[in-house]
């Protein structure tokens, strides 16, 4: 399996400036990891949005038939901009993330993200809504093809948003022939 990302911006590497600290009281300096590697069957991503960008993410995924709740990654306490993608597990699956984050200022969320399945691409955040697109802002891409290749995700979050997110690759492989395909080849 291979990592990709996360992309985005970690605080640990990109501190807030010392007026963005005395300003902004709940900017947080100690990211945290998430890393859901392997949890690829992904049945429903709930986001919440603020004036910051992307402030918490979760997903719900299937383990053993059962449906699974992932804890919730980013800010808890907003729920004015609630949004769920619903996915038609298993006919439907994640084939991509794309998305921007701010490279400068005093907002460290990703500000849009857009979840790409082998259906449908359900965009969210800022950006999204056409409420603006700063010019510091950077983009990211993972596309995963349209096999089966999504493999999980990881990132990094904060108390104030979502900081970065990556998503897991799992490459073909090439199956030996069964004995029926080796008969048949003949």
């Amino acid at each position: 399996m291979i990592k990709l990302g996360p992309s985005g911006r970690n605080n640990q590497t990109d501190p807030p400036s010392f007026w963005s600290l005395l300003t902004n009281p709940r900017l947080c300096m100690n990211p945290r990891h998430f890393d859901l590697k392997g949890h690829h069957e992904i049945s429903q991503i709930l986001l919440t949005e603020g004036d910051l960008g992307i402030t918490s993410i979760q997903f719900q995924y299937v383990e053993d038939s059962k449906y699974v709740l992932s804890d919730e990654y980013g800010l808890h306490s907003n729920r004015d901009q609630f949004h769920t993608i619903e996915l038609n597990h298993p006919a439907e699956y994640i084939c991509g993330i794309s998305g921007l984050y701010n490279t400068s200022g005093d907002s460290y969320n990703i500000t849009q993200l857009t979840f790409t399945t082998n259906i449908k691409e359900c965009p969210f955040g800022l950006a999204s809504q056409g409420l603006y697109t700063l010019s510091s802002e950077k983009s990211f891409s993972f596309r995963l093809g349209e096999s089966r290749q999504f493999g999980g995700f990881h990132g990094t979050y904060y108390s104030c948003g979502l900081l970065s997110i990556g998503a897991y690759f799992n490459p073909k492989t090439m199956s030996s022939p069964t004995l029926t395909q080796r008969f048949q080849r003949k």
